[in-house]
């Protein structure tokens, strides 16, 4: 695995979700399969991600916001230490998901694949219209 770390405050601002997202692009792009993630709410982390060689992503998520793990592909595994807000997996399409505290409401609303681990509870509507 080749591993990096992104902190989402660089020089003591917040970076926006599509700053962050940016950065995790490019750094697939440079090879890394590994991301150790401190996020400050930014959300759709751990989405729709491949690499070109189909190597497995995994990502390591401290303070998400909404829908982590959205529209996860196979091969793709997200650790969230800690709570998540809403929309956990949300459109989850393959990935791994585990939630080492509690997932807010529609937790792996609308999956059609995957699986979604949560350590805590769940709110309303988790696993409604789930396909699978």
């Amino acid at each position: 695995m080749n591993t990096t770390i992104i902190d989402s405050l660089q020089d003591n601002k917040r970076l926006s979700t599509k700053e962050l997202l940016d950065i995790i692009y490019a750094k697939i792009e440079m090879g890394f399969d590994e991301f150790k993630i401190l996020a400050s709410g930014q959300h759709d982390l751990g989405g729709p991600l491949w690499t070109k060689d189909g190597k497995p992503l995994i990502f390591h998520i401290t303070n998400p916001g909404q829908r982590v793990g959205s529209m996860g592909m196979k091969g793709t595994k997200i650790i969230v230490k800690g709570s998540a807000p809403a929309d956990v997996g949300w459109l989850n399409s393959g990935a791994k998901i585990v939630i080492n505290g509690d997932a807010g409401d529609t937790a792996a609303h609308c999956s059609a694949g995957g699986k979604i681990y949560v350590a805590g509870r769940t709110g309303t509507r988790s696993g409604a219209l789930m396909k699978h």
